[in-house]
């Protein structure tokens, strides 16, 4: 079985995902996850590599193209935490983000993904964004200036930006943990539309972790995503509520499924 390979050295989020989907699997008989090797892996290119059978399995958030094109296992890999963005700032910054309001915010720069469905939805709610082809270039761009901030899910920042500084980036990057830009986004599997199989099965897999526990376990527990915790630290964050209209398929609505802050 065929996945994605990390968008750069600083997607320490790849071992979160790879590592969920081998537990997803493991009541389900053997399987052999393998990397595929294919540099400058863009989110649009990963899906032709699935449509195209090149890869298995692919996680991405959700549009309505990507709902039409191939199935999708509704199940939210981070219970949420990928709709719940912190923004990276330079610490050089960080008296200016203490002081913004959210129109003010909305002023600003945020570095995102040019394919990324995020970019779509922070420009449906006003906000202005600045469009990057690959992931290795965001944390660059922000720490020289061309953006003002970098928003990243609760469930891959920390990690980022610990990377970012260990691989000898700039280390006057900070995570601003007092803004929260908040909408219903979830991180999910994706296979080919024929694949009906493997999809039912990581299905099944991913359900029962949620019902005991284990998935929140696995989150608290992951060294990409532990940092996050505890949520009560965002308890005198300003958390802005976004709209998403790219929800096109229904999602789980027990709160076993969900993180809330």
């Amino acid at each position: 079985m065929f996945v994605r390979p990390a968008q750069s050295e600083h997607d320490i989020s790849h071992s979160f995902f790879v590592s969920l989907l081998e537990q997803s699997l493991k009541k389900s008989g053997a399987y052999q996850i393998e990397v595929l090797k294919v540099e400058d892996l863009t989110q649009d290119r990963g899906f032709l590599l699935l449509k195209q059978h090149r890869l298995d399995v692919f996680w991405a958030g959700i549009n309505p193209v990507r709902a039409d094109n191939f199935r999708v296992i509704t199940v939210p890999l981070t219970m949420g935490m990928l709709g719940h963005r912190l923004p990276v700032i330079r610490r050089q910054d960080k008296a200016k983000f203490d002081a913004l309001d959210e129109v003010e915010l909305k002023k600003l720069r945020a570095c995102q993904g040019s394919q990324w469905p995020d970019s779509d939805i922070l420009e449906h709610n006003g906000y202005r964004v600045v469009r990057a082809p690959k992931f290795a270039m965001m944390y660059d761009m922000l720490s020289v200036g061309r953006c003002h901030y970098f928003p990243r899910g609760l469930n891959e920042v920390y990690g980022e930006v610990s990377s970012f500084e260990q691989s000898g980036g700039a280390d006057d990057l900070i995570v601003y943990d007092k803004i929260v830009l908040k909408y219903r986004f979830p991180m999910l599997f994706f296979t080919h539309k024929d694949n009906e199989a493997l999809a039912q099965k990581i299905d099944a897999g991913l359900r029962k972790m949620v019902e005991s526990g284990e998935l929140m376990q696995f989150i608290k527990s992951h060294p990409v995503t532990r940092d996050a915790f505890p949520l009560e630290r965002f308890a005198e964050s300003r958390i802005y509520e976004l709209v998403n209209p790219l929800l096109t398929v229904p999602l789980p609505e027990d709160n076993h499924y969900w993180i809330h802050l």
